[in-house]
């Protein structure tokens, strides 16, 4: 989450801003690459404080509505109007990802290995080892173990991602952080109860002769 937070909060807009756009987009919702790739203007509505996206076409052919909040000192709506009013006004497709540089959009959809690439674009530029590591998948992955950790159940995961089976769901509440510290915790206390039990009884005994 640190590296998240770091690059979304200091990373120049100039150069950034359609990256940031997508990880935040990714994040909230689960979203892989063909999804974001896909995705259009009309499933974004800005209400004002959220904006609420509706994946039509997903692997699972299931749609997938998920909401984008700024928190955290993070401003995802900001982010997503600045890079919205950068759109041109001829363009004759109606998809939300076009080509951004230095500052401007131009007409031409972003192509799907451009999604594919930015999560080792982000390694790079914040000196992360193994760049070549962050693959298409990072995003949606990152945004179920981010979920799994916060303490959602199996259900929650599967409606986040979309999945059908609970096995993928199962395999990140397994993985959490906060789940592994919840089990370890249970153990102490499971083998902290049953050391104190012999030592109670000896305690008893001890008063009784």
């Amino acid at each position: 989450m640190k590296n998240v937070k770091n690059f979304l909060k200091k990373a120049a807009n100039a150069d950034f801003l359609f990256m940031k756009l997508v990880m935040i987009i990714a994040l909230h919702g689960a979203c892989q690459a063909e999804e974001l790739r896909l995705l259009k203007v009309d499933n974004v509505e800005d209400s004002g404080r959220i904006l609420v996206s509706t994946l039509h076409d997903t692997k699972t052919r299931k749609n997938r509505i998920f909401t984008v909040t700024s928190e955290n000192g993070i401003n995802g709506i900001e982010l997503y109007r600045k890079y919205l009013n950068l759109r041109p006004k001829h363009v004759d497709h109606r998809r939300l990802f076009i080509y951004y540089k230095s500052g401007k959009c131009t007409v031409q959809p972003v192509g799907i290995n451009t999604f594919y690439s930015i999560p080792k674009k982000i390694a790079v530029h914040l000196g992360l080892p193994e760049p070549n590591s962050f693959t298409g998948h990072c995003f949606w992955r990152t945004s179920a173990t981010f979920l799994a950790d916060s303490g959602a159940g199996i259900e929650i995961l599967k409606r986040h991602g979309g999945w059908r089976s609970s096995g993928v769901a199962e395999a990140y509440v397994e993985d959490s952080i906060e789940n592994k510290v919840k089990i370890r915790k249970d153990f102490l206390v499971i083998q902290l109860k049953g050391n104190l039990r012999p030592l109670h009884r000896q305690h008893r005994q001890y008063q009784q002769d």
